[in-house]
C-alpha cells in the first residue's frame, strides 16, 4: 500500500469516527430532551397518585352498604 492509499484511509477513519460522534451526540441530546420533558411531568403524577390515595383511604373507612333491591 502506497503511503498516498494510508493517508487516504486515515482520513476515512477519520471521517467516520466523526460521523459517529455525531450520530452519537444527536442520540444523547434526543434522550435528554425525552427525559426533561418526562421529569417535567413528574409532579402532575405525584398529584395524581395523591389523589388516588386519599380515594382509597377515605373508602377504607367508609362502612360498606349493601342495599337489597
Amino acid at each position: 500500500m502506497g503511503m498516498l492509499a494510508a493517508i487516504g484511509g486515515e482520513k476515512d477513519i477519520v471521517k467516520e469516527s466523526k460521523r459517529t460522534k455525531i450520530i452519537v451526540i444527536t442520540i444523547h441530546r434526543e434522550h435528554m430532551e425525552k427525559w426533561q420533558e418526562e421529569i417535567k411531568e413528574l409532579p402532575l403524577l405525584d398529584v395524581s397518585n395523591e389523589e388516588a390515595g386519599a380515594i382509597l383511604q377515605n373508602a377504607k373507612y367508609k362502612p360498606n352498604i349493601c342495599v337489597d333491591s
